[in-house]
């Protein structure tokens, strides 16, 4: 019988010879019972999912995590949100990104984005050069997002936002 073939082959049964069965079972099994793949989503979460783009106030609400083209990020708070969203923008598009910060309907309130991080109140990291201002209300950082998709030409609805059941602050 397999379970037993390799211990009736051992010359001696310690520590290495365990792990190195245990091991092999592993194997075994994963070849056998496959893991199962589910398309499961939390009901929760889908009923308090937003696009970027739908007409919701996200004023007084705790964002739980986002999604953008289709990759899932877990964040807790805006600033989060949008230094997250920032770096990934950047990723993909970095000279674009990097136009925007003489872009003047950005700027147009306040500076936001800097390369200067001393010229924001309280600057997020996108690079080692370049910074957004994270002194935002949820939003204006809503906002801010929409406006950077927008210059950066991907559609705002690849971004969805799952807010917290306690989204009420």
């Amino acid at each position: 019988m397999f379970l037993n073939e390799y211990i009736k082959n051992q010359d001696q049964w310690n520590k290495n010879t365990i792990i190195e069965r245990a091991n092999i079972l592993i194997n075994k099994a994963l070849i056998i019972w496959k893991s199962c793949e589910t398309k499961y989503e939390n009901i929760r979460d889908v009923e308090n999912t937003y696009s970027i783009n739908d007409d919701f106030e996200f004023t007084n609400t705790k964002i739980k995590y986002f999604t953008i083209l289709g990759q899932k990020i877990n964040v807790d708070y805006w600033v989060n949100f949008l230094q997250q969203i920032c770096i990934i923008l950047y990723d993909l598009e970095p000279a674009k990104f990097r136009n925007i910060l003489i872009d003047n309907e950005i700027n147009k309130k306040s500076i936001i984005l800097s390369n200067d991080e001393t010229n924001l109140r309280v600057p997020l990291k996108i690079t080692e050069d370049l910074f957004i201002e994270g002194n935002q209300s949820s939003g204006y950082i809503i906002f801010t997002a929409k406006l950077l998709l927008e210059k950066l030409e991907i559609d705002l609805e690849e971004i969805s936002i799952c807010l917290r059941e306690d989204k009420f602050v």
